[in-house]
């Protein structure tokens, strides 16, 4: 077969995959918008009219620009949350089309899409992800600095756009600096330790700068590196949860890439690399630490997918450069292709497999809120343990998520609350209850935006029997 068929046909293979990828955010669109933090996040942008910049990610309005613009041109609450999942998938497209554009080669957009779609199965179902877009952008840094490597020649202007590329990743989130740190090292292991490497440095540094400070007081960010520093000693990265779900879940997500990894170890051995052979060794095993370190108490495997993107990236990215020097002989080329081809397919397979099941988990909350609705509730409280731990309800979300899908159902605001031992059960006269770690919203004097939501006059009601009939 030719190569030019070959690239045709891998053309064809790379748009399908992305038409589909693109039909789930619609297919399911409720399970995409409304989950975790993505509720709250949509609730904000309704009601306030404004972007949603979450723990001074200024890079979110990329995401949210769109959907705020139909915000402003007073669309319907349905087809914002169509345009939600839509345009962050449209995002990502864009991403995977100027990844080509940039390498005139399918093998970094490949990279790219596996990346979605592989070691990923709930957490697509996450419209605004911080941590992908930051890989995204980590990826056009890699580009743009392998063409500038290849035609060892740049301009003022190049370096602007690679500036902008590396600050929009890290103000997205602050992940970005382990991606752009992978990044560097499959690129040298490329090209070795070229001078513009070491001007790309200074434009790292830069960043850093910048996201020290802007970055949050506290919170996540802190949480974060504060986890790392506690935790950096041999006996708690042997005890941390990564390395139980790593192994736990090696056959459904990470076999893949070990494969690869192995490989391209493999290769590096036969060509008698050593150097770039015990390189690429030491930055896996360093992403696999810093990852232990950073996640050591764990999470539900939502995030869990999310947090070990670096360690599939780290073995993977590599290829994107050593694909023309590793797989000399043709066949091999055809080998590797195809079997992402298959690697693909399969995580798309997967991904629609993880919507079925969140779009039950839509259809438990809309039956409750379909009894509520009946009964004449807009607003209940319920007990921990009403809803089985199986149907994925986010407590902290629920409020929002309620009150989003009652406006799309039933053209009515109802919402519920989850108590938990701290919750105030008194009687609250024309209020709305968020999060834990937001204030009661007094309705009397900041009504919700009646654009979208309706209005509220009820008391908030326990609703647990009727919600377990």
């Amino acid at each position: 077969m030719s190569k030019l068929k070959i690239n045709n046909l891998l053309k064809y293979f790379i748009i399908l995959t992305w038409v589909f990828y693109i039909y789930f955010s619609i297919l399911f669109y409720l399970q995409k918008t409304l989950y975790m933090d993505t509720s709250y996040m949509v609730f904000n942008i309704l009601n306030e009219e404004t972007f949603a910049l979450e723990h001074n990610r200024y890079s979110f309005i990329l995401l949210q620009i769109v959907p705020l613009i139909f915000v402003k041109l007073g669309f319907g609450l349905e087809v914002i949350l169509y345009v939600v999942s839509i345009w962050t998938a449209l995002v990502y497209a864009l991403i995977a089309f100027l990844l080509y554009k940039i390498s005139k080669q399918w093998i970094l957009t490949i990279v790219w899409t596996m990346m979605l779609v592989v070691p990923i199965q709930e957490f697509y179902y996450f419209a605004f992800s911080e941590s992908i877009m930051a890989m995204g952008f980590s990826l056009l840094v890699y580009g743009l600095l392998n063409k500038f490597l290849e035609s060892n020649k740049t301009t003022l202007v190049q370096w602007l756009i690679l500036f902008v590329c590396s600050v929009i990743a890290v103000f997205f989130h602050p992940y970005a600096f382990v991606y752009l740190m992978i990044v560097c090292t499959a690129l040298v292991l490329k090209n070795g330790l070229h001078g513009v490497l070491k001007k790309y440095s200074f434009v790292l540094l830069v960043c850093l700068v910048l996201y020290w400070f802007f970055k949050p007081k506290g919170g996540y960010d802190s949480g974060v590196l504060g986890q790392m520093l506690i935790n950096a000693h041999p006996k708690a990265f042997i005890k941390s949860y990564v390395i139980g779900f790593y192994m736990g879940n090696f056959k459904v997500y990470y076999w893949s890439f070990f494969v690869i990894f192995v490989y391209i170890i493999f290769q590096f051995i036969i060509i008698k690399q050593w150097a770039k052979l015990m390189m690429y060794l030491s930055s896996v095993v360093l992403v696999f630490i810093l990852c232990a370190l950073a996640f050591h108490s764990g999470d539900g495997v939502f995030f869990m997918e999310k947090n070990l993107l670096p360690v599939c990236l780290v073995m993977v990215l590599p290829i994107a450069g050593l694909y023309e020097t590793l797989f000399i002989k043709v066949i091999w080329k055809r080998i590797v292709l195809i079997s992402f081809y298959i690697l693909i397919l399969n995580g798309m397979y997967q991904i629609h497999r993880t919507g079925l099941k969140f779009r039950m988990r839509t259809n438990v909350i809309v039956d409750a809120l379909n009894k509520m609705n009946q009964n004449q509730i807009e607003k209940g409280f319920i007990s921990d343990g009403v809803f089985h731990s199986s149907e994925n309800i986010t407590p902290w979300t629920m409020p929002y998520e309620t009150l989003i899908i009652s406006n799309v159902q039933f053209k009515r605001s109802v919402t519920i609350k989850p108590m938990n031992v701290n919750t105030n059960r008194n009687k609250f006269e024309n209020e709305f209850i968020g999060s834990d770690f937001t204030p009661i919203i007094n309705l009397d004097i900041q009504p919700l935006n009646p654009q979208f939501f309706k209005p509220m006059s009820d008391t908030y009601h326990v609703i647990d029997s009727l919600i377990k009939e």
